[in-house]
């Protein structure tokens, strides 16, 4: 289970990295790999935050 947890997040980080990176470059802005990647890992960082807060907050 951990590896497939693991590997979920690894490619679910490479997919948002080229997600991120391809959309810069369609809007003309020259940021690297190296900084899709880091806003690709932030986005990670928050919706694993997000995913553990929320079914604390059970509303219902």
């Amino acid at each position: 289970m951990l590896i497939t947890s693991a590997l979920y997040f690894i490619v679910g980080l490479v997919i948002t990295t080229l997600i991120i990176y391809v959309a810069t470059h369609l809007m003309d802005a020259r940021d690297g790999l190296g900084r899709a990647f880091l806003a690709a890992l932030i986005i990670a960082i928050l919706t694993f935050i997000v995913g553990l807060i929320l079914p604390v907050i059970h509303v219902g």
